[in-house]
């Protein structure tokens, strides 16, 4: 029963995801298992369910590295993508704000007139 889950060449700590699931704390084996085995969320959700249910269950590798193919391809954003990092919000609130002061001072020099 402590005998170590081997997904795609990773080993994952069989009690440590157990005692996860037995403490109600369903959502954290299954990013812990993710993370450590680098399979998509499906498969590590199917994963511990099925650990729930069966503390002994081994998953089936061969299925497992078409899941971590996926998890890799997920993880890394495309070339030319357009995500805005919370560094590139905060400049653009900058760039906003000091617009929103020029117009003020232009419309107040404007209205001295």
């Amino acid at each position: 029963m402590n005998s170590p889950i081997v997904i795609n060449g990773a080993s994952v700590n069989r009690a440590q995801l157990l005692n996860l699931i037995n403490n109600n704390k369903k959502l954290l084996a299954i990013k812990s298992l993710r993370e450590q085995a680098k399979i998509g969320l499906k498969a590590s959700k199917d994963i511990v369910e099925a650990l729930e249910i069966n503390p002994n269950y081994q998953p089936n590798d061969s299925i497992l590295t078409a899941a971590a193919i996926e998890f890799d391809t997920q993880q890394q954003p495309k070339k030319g993508s357009h995500f805005i990092t919370p560094k590139a919000r905060s400049s653009n609130l900058l760039i906003f704000i000091a617009l929103a002061l020029l117009m003020i001072i232009v419309i107040y020099f404007v209205s001295l007139k």
